[in-house]
């Protein structure tokens, strides 16, 4: 019977292992014997996925990577990829998606916010249309793509309309796992010296409307008041503060 435990590879592990995809020969074996020790499940992780090989020969990029595993070890069963930048995303990765069933139809996007403003603010390298599009592409490569994603409430100068967005992508991107978490101050840095939001000034429960369309007027199951645990000020873990949340999509 074969092992369901997910095997997870720390891209620092891998890099090293995998310096070169023209050295087959060591990493994928490694893969291959836990394969022939009865796993089923191969999942990638690291922190920055989708700049993996920038540093290699070639400049490899992460699909690159995706469908290599898939080729050179066919018994795999299942390949799955974990937290990925949207933005930053390849168009082998987009092949390997369309292509490889292998490939677990989930994906994990670090979106963060769902505000223009409140983006260009964090630095981040996307903006809510890039996030909104890429879901859609997919989606339209591989129907049953399902999508989660990291939201963060209460970033400095965030106003109720930015938060709203915030819910509003929520449903435009068909995210249907949530980790929600609220912004902590982290001294020396730009946000820390920006206007702060104080998330215990406003307790009043939410839920997102929409005129219609795929999740209209669906909260994340996550508790009666979900919104009240991304608001309340507090560091980022799994605890009242944090919101784990399935959406009822």
């Amino acid at each position: 019977m074969a092992v369901t435990t997910a095997v997870r590879f720390a891209l620092s592990h891998l890099v090293a292992a995998i310096r070169a995809l023209c050295r087959p020969g060591l990493w994928w074996i490694k893969i291959k014997r836990l394969v022939d020790r009865g796993y089923a499940e191969i999942v990638l992780t690291g922190v920055d996925m989708t700049s993996w090989g920038a540093d290699l020969p070639a400049t490899p990029r992460l699909g690159d990577l995706v469908l290599r595993i898939l080729k050179l070890v066919p018994d795999l069963p299942r390949l799955r990829i974990s937290s990925i930048d949207s933005i930053e995303v390849d168009p082998a990765l987009m092949q390997a998606i369309a292509t490889e069933p292998r490939l677990m139809p989930h994906l994990h996007l670090s979106l963060q916010h769902g505000d223009d403003l409140i983006l260009k603010r964090m630095k981040r390298r996307h903006l809510r249309d890039d996030a909104i599009r890429f879901t859609e592409e997919a989606l339209r490569l591989r129907p049953e793509m399902t999508f989660g994603a990291d939201i963060i409430a209460g970033f400095p100068t965030e106003t109720e309309a930015h938060f709203e967005n915030s819910l509003a992508l929520v449903r435009e991107c068909n995210l249907t796992w949530l980790h929600v978490f609220p912004y902590s101050v982290r001294n020396g840095t730009p946000a820390a010296r920006m206007p702060q939001v104080n998330g215990r000034d406003d307790q009043r429960p939410r839920r997102p409307s929409s005129p219609g369309g795929r999740g209209a007027g669906c909260a994340p199951s996550c508790g009666p008041d979900w919104t009240n645990a991304q608001r309340v000020d507090g560091e980022p873990h799994y605890g009242p503060n944090t919101a784990i949340c399935r959406s009822d999509f």
